[in-house]
């Protein structure tokens, strides 16, 4: 993942880029936490495994602060959603108005913090995540 990001500070259209080519009509996107969880549901139209990438930043406050992995599983109707921080933060307290709006389950799928506060490269392991996951399934995640 480093040679395609590097290992500092990510952008959205750095994120964007690789995501699309990683995983197709299965990216949803990059968005910032203000984002509206049923805008999610919108681009995955059928049922299976569905990929972002979300800044705790809302739009309005660029550059952006963190990003966090989010994948999305959408089955008969319903969603799921898990949420990875390479910080190991609950999300519910990281990105309030994001999980109030979610109106479906989600989990938090961080194991332990494995980012240093000194380091910048949170787009990266947040798409390395999601690759695992995509790879491996998501209840490999907890091993991160």
């Amino acid at each position: 993942m480093y040679k395609a990001l590097g290992r500092g500070v990510t952008t959205d259209r750095q994120l964007e880029f690789v995501g699309r080519r990683l995983f197709g009509e299965n990216w949803l996107g990059v968005f910032p936490s203000c984002v509206k969880p049923r805008e999610f549901l919108k681009r995955a139209d059928i049922d299976g495994f569905y990929y972002a990438i979300l800044n705790v930043s809302p739009a309005n406050d660029p550059p952006g602060t963190h990003w966090l992995a989010v994948i999305l599983r959408k089955r008969e109707g319903n969603a799921f959603y898990c949420i990875w921080d390479s910080y190991a933060r609950n999300s519910k307290k990281l990105i309030p108005r994001f999980i109030k709006s979610i109106g479906y389950k989600y989990i938090d799928i961080n194991g332990q913090s494995d980012q240093k506060v000194s380091e910048s490269d949170c787009g990266a392991r947040s798409m390395a995540v999601l690759l695992y996951v995509a790879r491996h399934g998501i209840a490999s995640a907890k091993l991160i």
